[in-house]
């Protein structure tokens, strides 16, 4: 059975479907519109909403097609659990309405075929219209009276899905391409930030996640081929989604981020940390922590969001002096939530030679970094030649302990050429040439 129509309660919190083969309708009881029309008995009523018990509304419309050949839209009203209801608005000769959606007893929104959005103040006794123009709409979401979301289908070439947001209340909506091909028909939102769209593509179901209120979309891996139509969640990490052939989908727990390795390899004075994940759920990344004596940041990688695939990552942590390192991993979610990896511990070996090392970039402007390293503590002096030898800046001229060093020649003030480096130090010397393009 192709599972289409829905209905959705805000009170006491649950929804179920509604629905026949081919073609999705709901039971009613038969009621005149406001001026005492009846509408054709091909009418197909897409989407109920109740905010109570008692308070709701439908949805829906038809194309056009046998046996009237005539399209209208259509929404009713109940006010005692659906024993009667009335019809709030009515048009023939308008596309379908495919979706609705109440915050509250007075603001609600519908959408539908044609780019349609519909919006009203006071309960549904009066409505408002805009279009987003070369789209069909096919649901519509609202976490409060200002922050909403709907699905659509660009009906030009080349073909794909969006999802669009606003954050004003509908005055105006902001687009986000998803992928070309495809098609939205459900999206949920748990808070203003995370929430779910599901659809399908060339014989593939689809579920989609954000963690940014729709700025940025990620696929999710599903069992199933089969096209959804419908997503409903209770917390971020509760949910269903219901599609074609009677497919039902349910995430129970969510997948940890699950690592399975952290090493720490130390060569020459850089160390290199690998480590891999089996499993992610809403991972953001992985923020990379030193300490020697006090734990700090020192980079960020990027996680993978929410993956069943195995994951691996490298971050390298350069020019360290010689001694004893820890490094840990805190990973972070896209809610801002965290943990924290095992501690691995790591030794940087004092060099055993002095060495001079070639700047880079090179050539630069205006400025580039020269490292050195000492195997002992003591005296270094670091200077700036030009082509003839005459010195011009002192880059270096302290106590230094035992390590590798650099430090960043700024040529800002000085003429394109070529210049010379100097290590001096009472066991060691060295020259290098460099060349400043401006």
């Amino acid at each position: 059975m192709a599972i289409r129509a829905k209905s959705r309660m805000k009170d006491p919190g649950f929804l179920f479907y509604i629905g026949k083969p081919q073609r999705p309708c709901l039971c009613l009881p038969v009621g005149l519109g406001r001026e005492g029309r009846q509408f054709p008995l091909n009418t197909e009523y897409y989407e109920s909403y109740f905010i109570n018990s008692n308070v709701g509304w439908l949805a829906g419309g038809d194309n056009g097609g046998f046996p009237s050949y005539i399209s209208h839209r259509v929404i009713l009203y109940t006010s005692n659990g659906g024993a009667t209801w009335n019809e709030q608005y009515g048009e023939p000769y308008e596309s379908p309405l495919k979706s609705i959606y109440f915050v509250d007893q007075n603001n609600g929104y519908a959408c539908g075929e044609s780019g349609i959005i519909m919006k009203t103040t006071d309960g549904g006794i009066n409505w408002s219209q805009q279009v987003i123009s070369s789209f069909h709409l096919r649901n519509i979401f609202f976490t409060d009276n200002l922050n909403g979301w709907v699905t659509g289908e660009y009906l030009g070439l080349p073909h794909y899905t969006a999802v669009f947001r606003t954050t004003d209340g509908g005055v105006n909506w902001i687009e986000t391409q998803l992928g070309a091909d495809e098609s939205l028909s459900g999206i949920y939102f748990v808070d203003n930030m995370k929430g779910w769209a599901v659809g399908g593509a060339n014989s593939q179901g689809l579920v989609y996640y954000t963690s940014d209120g729709g700025a940025n979309w990620i696929q999710q891996n599903i069992p199933t081929t089969e096209y959804l139509y419908r997503v409903f969640f209770i917390d971020e990490n509760h949910g269903w989604a219901s599609g074609h052939l009677g497919t039902i989908l349910s995430t129970l727990n969510p997948v940890p981020v699950e690592l399975t390795s952290f090493t720490a390899t130390s060569n020459g004075n850089n160390v290199t940390l690998l480590w891999q994940t089996a499993t992610e759920t809403n991972n953001s990344g992985f923020e990379v922590q030193r300490k020697q004596t006090e734990w700090e940041s020192i980079g960020f990688v990027n996680g993978q969001g929410t993956t069943t695939k195995e994951n691996s990552y490298s971050f390298v942590d350069e020019n360290l002096t010689a001694g004893k390192y820890q490094y840990r991993l805190k990973q972070i979610d896209f809610d801002g939530s965290f943990e924290y990896s095992e501690i691995v511990n790591v030794q940087v070996q004092a060099p055993t030679d002095y060495t001079l090392f070639q700047n880079f970039p090179n050539p630069f402007n205006p400025s580039t970094t020269i490292k050195y390293s000492i195997p002992a503590d003591g005296v270094v002096k670091l200077t700036v030649l030009n082509a003839i030898g005459e010195e011009i800046e002192t880059l270096v001229n302290e106590y230094k302990p035992e390590g590798a060093h650099e430090v960043i020649f700024n040529a800002k003030n000085i003429p394109s050429g070529i210049y010379l480096y100097r290590i001096e130090t009472d066991k060691f010397s060295s020259v290098k040439k460099m060349v400043l393009l401006k």
